[in-house]
């Protein structure tokens, strides 16, 4: 234990960023007096009870906030209302909370707390465009960067565009922990043919539909088969289905994947697929990148921050059919190649985007200058 023992410290964590933040306090809970906020609608399942455990073990000390399951629900406002005067009661050094919630939630920490020792994690400080609530999430962002005062980026070209809207207000760039959900079962058994992945929750500005036309294009060009997998949640998957020609090309998976899915599968696929029109920054990405799993992308700045275009991947122009179309058929006609030789470079990549103690490092820096102020 060190001096920083001492500190007290408050996270706030809504349940859609467990999957960040509980990689997060794992590696800081030895080292400081956290108070853990998880928030979450208790109708929604949360799938980390276990690390959780594993962190209480630590020291932390865990209390789950209830609101209502829709975030706009007025009496959500009473709920947050409560956790600030929670928050400012516990009098700690350090409050780490995000961009996320209603409009009002961040006016009531602001009000109530402080903005003095509040670092604000934002995830997406540029909306991507096609993204949900496009402009009202513009307005929120816009509120938050210009009355908040210190702030944390998860990628560089998120810390560069808030830079530059931030009038020399404190931006610090922390990358990902490596997104790790554990080894895949012994019994996977991976398909013979070529395999691309597409996981998340499906949303317009990914462009689901520039995969699946340009797979079909691949197909009929090459008269190879192969195997598209499209996995995640769709508020409207009908708009999809309707341009599928080929049913024999995917194998579709459209619900809520579990934690405990994703090791298998990615160790199905051979290559993950992110044809977006915009982005600010893709954890799926990210999973892909630790599971050593090739990415074709966008040539995007969220993007081109992880990916070597013909080294550990493929960048193609944003959400372009045709560009996609022809790299689906330079894997098909150069897998044998071309993949070995990738997945050799990303195991070496990888150790140095995702060195941990770096990464823990960061955090204990901006931690440390905020109490230090």
């Amino acid at each position: 234990m060190n001096s920083s023992d001492c500190k007290s410290i408050v996270w706030i964590t809504p349940d859609c960023f467990l999957d960040t933040d509980v990689r997060v306090l794992d590696h800081l809970s030895d080292l400081y007096h956290i108070r853990w906020f998880i928030i979450r609608p208790v109708t929604i399942p949360m799938g980390y009870e276990g690390q959780i455990e594993d962190i209480k073990k630590k020291g932390t000390v865990v209390d789950y906030f209830q609101i209502h399951k829709k975030g706009m629900d007025p009496r959500n406002l009473i709920r947050f209302y409560k956790l600030a005067k929670i928050v400012r009661n516990c009098k700690a050094e350090f409050v780490y909370t995000c961009l996320a919630y209603p409009f009002y939630y961040l006016p009531l920490m602001a009000h109530i707390i402080g903005t003095d020792k509040i670092v604000l994690a934002i995830h997406n400080a540029r909306v991507p465009k096609g993204g949900s609530n496009y402009f009202r999430n513009k307005l929120y962002n816009a509120y938050a960067i210009r009355h908040f005062k210190h702030f944390q980026t998860f990628s560089k070209s998120q810390y560069d565009y808030l830079n530059s809207k931030n009038n020399n207000k404190g931006v610090t760039y922390i990358p990902f922990y490596p997104k790790d959900y554990g080894k895949p079962i012994n019994n996977t058994e991976k398909s013979e043919q070529i395999t691309l992945l597409n996981f998340g929750y499906i949303r317009e500005y990914k462009r689901i539909d520039v995969l699946i036309k340009a797979a079909q294009k691949a197909f009929l060009e090459t008269g190879k088969l192969f195997k598209v997998i499209i996995a995640g949640e769709c508020a409207d998957w009908s708009k999809y289905q309707s341009i599928i020609e080929f049913d024999q090309l995917f194998d579709l998976r459209i619900r809520r994947i579990e934690n405990d899915e994703i090791p298998n599968l990615f160790a199905e696929a051979d290559y993950f697929v992110a044809p977006y029109q915009d982005i600010a920054q893709s954890g799926s990405v990210i999973v892909a990148l630790t599971y050593a799993v090739p990415v074709i992308a966008s040539r995007l700045p969220a993007f081109e921050e992880y990916i070597k275009d013909n080294e550990t991947g493929f960048l193609i122009d944003p959400a372009n059919e045709n560009d996609l179309e022809k790299t689906i058929e330079y894997i098909l006609q150069n897998h044998d190649t071309v993949y070995p030789e990738m997945k050799k470079k990303l195991c070496e990549y990888n150790k140095q985007i995702f060195d941990e103690s770096k990464i823990t490092n960061c955090y204990k820096e901006l931690i440390n200058g905020i109490i230090g102020q």
